[in-house]
């Protein structure tokens, strides 16, 4: 394990998350979709290439740097009715052949997306270099809606990181009253998840942030 710096450059603009992202979240998708035949792949989040200290693995949140001002993306789903109605009985099933198009679960939906060109994504962690390559080279895209082609990663390297960067992993989602911020960096008290998955509301607990 060592100190070492991660670097995503994109193909096309980034639609921004809505919740702070994680290095650790991310390698956990990835290890995820490694084991994904497994009886229990959601077993192997517990099995990441790296350090651990206080129950938190030693990963930073992802640093997007801004390469263009915010601008909206315009999306429409729409409600596909001879789609539906081919897939009745097929992947679906019921008796139900009416559908309302601006009320209920299959409304048609206009969407707004705030989207920007992005420079670079930066994140730092304690880990296995070699394992982190591999598990990052299955990562296509960083934010929202990928599959439509948006965060799309041009290149990904992981290095080294700098003397003055060892300490940037701390730059992330840390428990409460343990002394671990990374020195002349503020933070803010939160309600937080603080390991994969993320997704995982149950798992919220008091923690801290940093202001950057």
């Amino acid at each position: 394990m060592r100190p070492l710096r991660i670097e995503w450059t994109f193909t096309s603009p980034v639609i921004l998350p809505g919740h702070t992202l994680h290095l650790d979240g991310l390698l956990a998708w990835a290890r995820v979709e490694e084991e994904k035949y497994d009886p229990d792949p959601l077993a192997a989040i517990e099995d990441l290439p790296l350090a651990r200290d206080n129950g938190v693995w030693q990963a930073s949140q992802i640093f997007m740097s801004p390469a263009s001002t915010p601008f909206m993306t315009h999306m429409v789903r729409q409600l596909e009715l001879d789609a539906l109605a081919l897939d009745q009985g097929v992947l679906y099933s019921g008796d139900r052949n009416s559908f309302q198009k601006g009320s209920g679960s299959m409304k048609s939906y206009n969407l707004l997306f705030p989207t920007q060109w992005m420079d670079k994504a930066e994140a730092w962690c304690i880990g296995d270099q070699e394992r982190l390559i591999e598990l990052l080279a299955r990562v296509k895209s960083l934010g929202k809606k990928g599959l439509n082609g948006y965060g799309k990663v041009r290149g990904c390297k992981v290095e080294p990181a700098a003397m003055e960067e060892i300490e940037k992993w701390r730059l992330r989602a840390l428990p409460p009253d343990k002394g671990m911020e990374m020195p002349g960096v503020e933070y803010a008290p939160v309600i937080q998840t603080l390991s994969p998955p993320y997704w995982d509301i149950s798992k919220r607990t008091a923690a801290v942030m940093p202001i950057i």
